[in-house]
């Protein structure tokens, strides 16, 4: 705990305690010196003791609806099946209180378009975790580069998901927890051009392994999203080329590097054949690296008025994401066939 009195802090509810939130999430908020865990909640009581023990929380609950009508507690982190999310943004919403959405927000568009419905009327601050895009190095990649970027160009593979976890097929579950993740990343850098093609191309390889090609097209940028479960890890590799012809490419978020054919690369040795290179240390601890500080950091700032959050996610900020994904469901109604494994 920091050193700031307790009464002075930013009061946290924390709803979701599965592995996800004990790698990323529960340290990240160790890391935010204006915030601390005042509860948390889950229905085992086993799990409780030994989070609350772990992270040193006083307090802790069976029910999440005791987040919601507490005084005490300013903002509220879900990280579980996105129907809870769905059900457990209505309730806060409506109660005015702020809240932290784990991807996927919602399981459908429809219940997206319910939330941004009841965001309207809200004084909530809402922020959806699509981590990577609020990535430090994300965002160290591509800031050298014009903004007006005329190539992306992703792999976003891995060897899960087999199952169909929290919906009724491997697809959908494909869909919302991992396309997610870099079409986020690829649409933040669009800066609002209109897009004017949609297109995608899957392979069944081993069922129910597959891959897919997403390609999308405004006037002047493509994006091709290579991903699929069919790998045997985890492979999150990317490229952007600007209207200078400068190149950055990234892999795994630990190496990132830069070179141009124009010479005209402001940065010291990319000219010609040469190129720069940087390197993350592997003891780096990587959550902010890996986007979960500073995506729940500028959450947090958006309510406590530390300073002016960089990045903004609301519900409506999904809107566009979830109607490609609906695009690309009816392109590709074969995927639905796809047996899953034993979850």
């Amino acid at each position: 705990m920091n050193q700031i009195k307790e009464s002075k802090l930013i009061a946290l509810g924390y709803l979701g305690l599965g592995k996800h939130a004990d790698d990323c999430l529960l340290p990240s908020i160790l890391h935010i010196p204006e915030a601390y865990l005042h509860t948390i909640v889950s229905r085992n009581p086993k799990k409780l003791a030994d989070f609350a023990k772990r992270y040193k929380v006083k307090y802790t609950s069976n029910d999440w609806l005791d987040l919601i009508h507490s005084d005490e507690i300013q903002g509220i982190i879900v990280s579980g099946p996105p129907q809870l999310h769905f059900e457990v943004a209505k309730k806060a919403l409506a109660n005015n209180k702020h809240i932290f959405v784990e991807k996927p927000p919602t399981d459908t568009i429809e219940h997206l378009g319910e939330l941004i419905e009841l965001e309207k009327k809200s004084k909530s601050k809402v922020f959806i975790g699509y981590n990577f895009t609020y990535s430090e190095a994300f965002n160290n990649l591509i800031k050298p580069l014009s903004s007006n970027i005329k190539l992306v160009r992703m792999k976003f593979v891995s060897g899960k998901p087999l199952s169909k976890g929290y919906f009724s097929n491997v697809f959908d579950y494909s869909l919302y927890s991992m396309l997610v993740h870099p079409l986020h990343t690829s649409l933040s850098l669009l800066k609002d051009k209109e897009i004017t093609n949609i297109q995608s191309f899957s392979r069944v390889h081993s069922d129910p392994r597959f891959s897919m090609e997403l390609i999308i097209e405004t006037k002047d940028t493509t994006i091709i999203i290579d991903w699929g479960n069919y790998s045997n890890r985890f492979e999150f590799d990317f490229e952007v080329i600007d209207e200078n012809n400068c190149v950055g490419r990234m892999h795994d978020l630990f190496q990132y590097e830069y070179f141009n054919t124009d010479n005209s690369f402001d940065i010291p040795f990319a000219k010609g054949k040469q190129r720069t290179v940087f390197d993350y240390s592997l003891r780096d601890g990587g959550y902010n690296r890996n986007g979960y500080l500073p995506e729940l950091t500028h959450w947090i700032n958006s309510f406590s008025e530390v300073n002016t959050p960089l990045f903004k996610n609301s519900f409506k900020d999904s809107l566009q994401l979830y109607s490609i994904i609906e695009k690309v469901k009816s392109q590709n109604p074969n995927l639905y066939n796809l047996t899953p494994l034993e979850d």
